[in-house]
């Protein structure tokens, strides 16, 4: 074992975590059906580039007619998608686990 897998099992250790976060990705996206089939070099090269977001309520990932490109995948909690139209805002969606958000979605 070298020193840098050491260190990531002692972080893990620290956090209370018996698997790090990129196993955790890969795991994820396996489950989800898009993905279902894809070639593992893929879903390692996919959950290697994955960052796991937390928000706060009311926070938001991006606003309206922001150039956006990502794609986020709800794994809890929910999510709304606001229109502003006319000096009013409303509810155009609403997301929670298993969907996909954003400009690549």
């Amino acid at each position: 074992m070298n020193s840098s897998t050491e260190k990531s099992d002692l972080f893990a250790a620290e956090a209370g975590c018996n698997v790090c976060e990129f196993e955790q990705n890969q795991e994820l996206i396996r489950r989800i059906p898009f993905f279902q089939g894809m070639p593992a070099d893929l879903v390692k090269g996919l959950a290697y580039f994955s960052k796991r977001l937390h928000y706060k309520a009311g926070e938001l990932l991006f606003e309206q007619n922001d150039l956006d490109n990502k794609a986020y995948y709800v794994i809890s909690g929910h999510a709304e998608a606001l229109r502003s139209s006319e000096g009013a805002e409303f509810i155009a969606a609403g997301f929670g686990p298993g969907d996909f958000i954003g400009g690549l979605a």
